[in-house]
């Protein structure tokens, strides 16, 4: 006759302390993961703005969208509403929501700020770089506005977490730029300059946002 022997208590104790090591392990690995997957989305979705810009602008003579903020009290933030200027050059407009933004006012209708340097109408011709202007960027949950004023490189240095949420996806965020592609970064690297002084991805002509207005 066979004798089973179950496991003593410091056997269970050895087994319990293997498992949560393991999972300690594991789980941030599953959860950078997933993240992962949702930053390839997420640059999927501003892929799809970004076509959608030139899209837009070839229909209107090579400019940049034009619209200007509205004070919405009742919603709480200025709104600007660049995104319902191109409904129609999306599939879905499921696009302008990042899958890793958690939104806590349901009025958001967006997960990327444009750029100010393209809601005023400008000619494309105006960005000399447009491979390097960045025209959109990733939206921090709480900020209220649904574009964002590049002013000067100093500021949005040391500024960056009053709008952009630049560690959304693994350290860094998504980015479109003027010629329509898009692009993972790390924010310091938005920060370099690209055309002399007072410069960076963010505003490759070097000056006030309130300088480009009409």
């Amino acid at each position: 006759m066979k004798i089973y022997k179950g496991f003593t208590l410091i056997e269970l104790l050895v087994v319990i302390a293997i498992i949560a090591i393991l999972a300690a392990i594991l789980f941030p690995v599953f959860a950078q993961a997933r993240e992962k997957a949702r930053q390839t989305s997420c640059l999927s979705n501003m892929k799809q703005i970004g076509t959608a810009l030139t899209l837009y602008a070839d229909d209107y003579d090579e400019t940049t969208i034009t619209a200007d903020e509205v004070d919405n009290p009742a919603q709480g933030y200025a709104q600007c509403a660049w995104y319902e200027k191109l409904y129609p050059y999306v599939k879905n407009q499921g696009c302008f929501i990042c899958p890793s933004m958690r939104k806590d006012n349901t009025y958001i209708k967006t997960g990327y700020l444009l750029n100010g340097l393209f809601a005023h109408g400008f000619s494309l011709s105006t960005y000399t770089l447009p491979s390097q202007q960045i025209a959109l960027a990733e939206r921090q949950k709480d900020y209220a506005d649904e574009d964002y004023h590049c002013l000067d490189a100093d500021w949005l240095a040391e500024n960056p977490e009053l709008c952009i949420a630049y560690e959304r996806h693994n350290g860094g965020a998504n980015y479109t730029f003027a010629d329509g592609h898009a692009k993972y970064l790390k924010w310091q690297t938005t920060l370099e300059k690209v055309n002399g002084d007072n410069t960076n991805m963010h505003n490759t002509l070097g000056l006030y946002e309130e300088e480009h207005h009409h």
